[in-house]
């Protein structure tokens, strides 16, 4: 059981530090506030190409 866990937490450490080398799709806002949409719209001109 113990070696299971511990294949599964270094797989997902390798997967992890891959995709974090990796450039952004997109940039997803989740609703909750406007003042997060609003902070989302402000960054948006910083991001040229992305999706938000």
């Amino acid at each position: 059981m113990v070696l299971l866990l511990l294949s599964w937490l270094v797989r997902g450490t390798a997967i992890v530090q891959l995709n974090a080398t990796r450039p952004v799709d997109g940039i997803f806002v989740l609703g909750g506030s406007v003042q997060r949409e609003i902070r989302a719209a402000q960054l948006s001109p910083a991001f040229p190409g992305q999706k938000f």
